[in-house]
C-alpha cells in the first residue's frame, strides 16, 4: 500500500511539474532567488525536462514518498567515508541544479535554499541500496556487526566514525 500511494504521489507530481514546465524558470527564480533561471530560460526548460526523466528512470520521487533508502536497514551502524564531490547521487549528474566547476567537481546550486530542504538530496546516502544506485565512490555502510566486534575489544564508547571505528581512514 505504501509504494501504491508513493507511485501515485510521484506520477502526481511529475505531473504537475510538466504542467508547470513553461513557468517553472520564473517559480525557480522567485523559490531561489537566483534569476539566471530566468536569464537561461530555453537551458532551464531543457534541464527541467531531463531532471524529471531521470526523477523517473532513479525512482527518486517514489523513494522520497515511500521512505525507501532513507529507512535504516537492519545491519546498518553508520554510513561512513565523504563527499567527493563527483556527482553520481546528483540523479547521475542530470540534476538541473548541479553546477560544475573548473576542475570538474559539482556542487548544488540550491544549497541552502528552500527548495533544497524540501528534497531529500540532504539525507544521501541513506542506505547501501542508495550507495548502490548512485554508484557512490566514497560513500560505504559500516555494518553493526564490525561496530559490535571492535568496540567489544575496545570497551570504551567512541563517536561512530571511520578513524574510531576501524582505524584508519578508508
Amino acid at each position: 500500500m505504501r509504494v501504491l500511494f508513493a507511485r501515485v504521489a510521484s506520477g502526481l507530481l511529475l505531473t504537475l511539474f510538466a504542467l508547470l514546465l513553461p513557468i517553472a524558470p520564473i517559480l525557480l527564480a522567485v523559490t531561489t532567488g537566483k534569476l539566471s533561471f530566468v536569464r537561461r530560460y530555453p537551458t532551464t526548460v531543457r534541464k527541467s525536462i531531463t531532471h524529471m526523466r531521470q526523477l523517473i528512470v532513479t525512482e527518486a520521487l517514489t523513494r522520497f514518498f515511500s521512505g525507501r533508502g532513507h529507512q535504516p536497514e537492519a545491519d546498518v551502524a553508520a554510513i561512513g567515508g565523504h563527499c567527493n564531490r563527483c556527482g553520481n547521487c546528483c540523479l547521475d549528474r542530470k540534476c538541473m541544479f548541479l553546477e560544475v566547476d573548473g576542475e570538474n567537481r559539482v556542487a548544488c546550486g540550491i544549497f541552502g535554499t528552500t527548495l533544497r530542504a524540501l528534497g531529500n538530496c540532504g539525507d544521501y546516502p541513506g542506505s547501501q541500496y542508495e550507495i548502490d544506485l548512485y554508484d557512490c565512490p566514497t560513500y560505504y555502510v559500516i555494518p553493526i556487526s564490525q561496530l559490535k566486534s571492535r568496540t567489544t575489544r575496545d570497551r570504551t564508547a567512541h563517536p561512530v566514525d571511520t578513524e574510531t571505528v576501524f582505524g584508519e581512514s578508508r
